[in-house]
């Protein structure tokens, strides 16, 4: 019997709050500190980048235009510059990054998962199919078209169907 051991890292701290530019040098410290500690894959959080909208909770919807404004500022596109880095990074690092972030897509948001392989590539990206009710307010759902088992060198990952993170 063979058995191999994979050291994982688990990201349970803060993002600079609304701010990608912060977040994004935040991410890159930790994928760093996580690859030279021996991690070949390192998980982020749903809504890393640019935090969980917190400000959903707080008011009625009409009040929260201004937090609605900036979030959608600091969310992320799948081939923008923080992307582009933070795959540089994994490929430099030769580590495997799986990061929870508000994708901004044409004008809506969603909160979208993705897995970036040791080598920069993209293993898969998905988007939460079902937001909570109050998520709603602010993000898209997917529509499930993404959903797939992504192999890694650590065995198959599947997609989990119902969200990006276990609640």
């Amino acid at each position: 019997m063979v058995t191999t051991t994979y050291r994982v890292a688990s990201v349970q701290a803060e993002p600079v709050w609304l701010d990608a530019a912060g977040t994004l040098e935040k991410t890159l410290e930790l994928i760093a500190e996580a690859a030279d500690a021996g991690a070949k894959l390192i998980a982020f959080p749903e809504v890393w980048f640019p935090g969980y909208p917190f400000f959903l909770w707080l008011d009625a919807v009409a009040n929260q235009m201004p937090m609605v404004a900036r979030y959608h500022r600091s969310s992320l596109a799948t081939d923008g510059p923080e992307m582009l880095a933070i795959r540089a990074a994994a490929r430099s690092h030769e580590i495997a990054v799986v990061l929870g972030f508000s994708e901004r897509d044409r004008g809506t948001l969603y909160i979208s998962q993705t897995a970036i392989g040791a080598d920069g590539d993209i293993l898969f990206h998905r988007r939460k199919l079902e937001p909570t009710h109050v998520e709603r307010s602010l993000f898209g759902e997917g529509d499930g078209s993404d959903l797939v088992v992504t192999p890694t060198s650590a065995g198959s990952a599947p997609c989990p169907a119902r969200s990006t993170s276990s609640r």
